[in-house]
């Protein structure tokens, strides 16, 4: 299931893509519906996947302690 959001989620960004140009009513509704498909795959993505996005917020938030400004 997990596969599948995401498969679905690039095919809408891809129609997203290909129908910005065209038509944007068509181009809102990919985009809907690849922000849904993506939500859908955070909340049922296994838990290695989510540790991973987790560890990424935290060293991200660290990381930005130590900004350096030149």
């Amino acid at each position: 299931m997990f596969i599948a959001t995401l498969a679905i989620m690039l095919i809408a960004l891809f129609l997203y893509e290909k129908a910005q140009s065209v038509c944007i009513e068509i181009a809102v509704g990919c985009f809907a519906v690849a922000l849904l498909s993506l939500i859908i795959a955070i909340v049922i993505a296994p838990w290695q996947i989510h540790t991973v996005m987790l560890v990424g917020v935290l060293l991200a938030s660290s990381l930005s302690k130590f900004d350096v400004i030149n």
